[in-house]
């Protein structure tokens, strides 16, 4: 994952600013899925990079996808332009799309933290994997922590869904971005955690140079 925000993207719970609020975005809101594939593509353009290696295309025609429930999340932060109207706060319908987030589900992998003296307890365990992608920020709404915001609410979403680990990737360059993953708990991993789920979600053994993974345990 390589963010436009990501050098404010913790995961200590922050509130939203005044003016924004999170949302889910189900494929029975497609004004909300429309907006989503908007940022996904200014996110695409701001890491100048071909992402065909995930099968991007096929991704954006057919959101939300994986990132759909029960066990996929997508998150907007919206922009709520209101009116006072008598003491009361009238939402304007026109409210404008901000930042997203996404969460996808992974091939479950093996469980490598039992008693090793226990083979009994180890055979067959599994532990749920979900994958943290397109975490962005429009440049125009920076400045307010919703990069912080989102990512707290995608761990949170990960954590409600009962998965036992997330993975994501960035790019060695973006050196800020691996320090708060580091601080946050994140592991770099050895080796690409999509060659190891067996192609999930589509994605082929490429992959841009530089290319760095990580994983948290939940």
């Amino acid at each position: 994952m390589a963010s436009g925000d990501v050098d404010q993207a913790l995961s200590k719970p922050r509130p939203i600013p005044d003016g924004f609020e999170i949302v889910h975005v189900g494929a029975e809101d497609p004004e909300r899925i429309a907006a989503v594939a908007r940022l996904f593509a200014a996110y695409t353009d701001s890491l100048g990079i071909d992402l065909a290696y995930q099968n991007y295309a096929a991704e954006l025609a057919g959101l939300p996808g994986k990132y759909g429930p029960p066990d996929g999340a997508l998150l907007l932060v919206v922009r709520s332009h209101s009116r006072d109207t008598g003491g009361e706060v009238e939402e304007d319908n026109e409210a404008a799309a901000v930042g997203c987030v996404a969460l996808r589900p992974l091939p479950d992998v093996h469980d490598t933290t039992a008693d090793t003296a226990d083979v009994s307890t180890r055979k067959g365990r599994k532990r749920r994997r979900a994958e943290i992608k397109r975490l962005y920020v429009d440049p125009a709404a920076r400045g307010h922590r919703l990069g912080r915001a989102l990512f707290a609410a995608v761990l949170a979403e990960a954590r409600a869904k009962g998965y036992d680990e997330v993975v994501l990737d960035t790019l060695a360059h973006m050196v800020e971005a691996r320090r708060i993953y580091e601080r946050e708990g994140f592991a770099a991993l050895e080796e690409p955690y999509y060659e190891v789920a067996a192609g999930a979600g589509g994605e082929e053994s490429r992959h841009p140079d530089g290319t760095v993974f990580y994983r948290l345990e939940l």
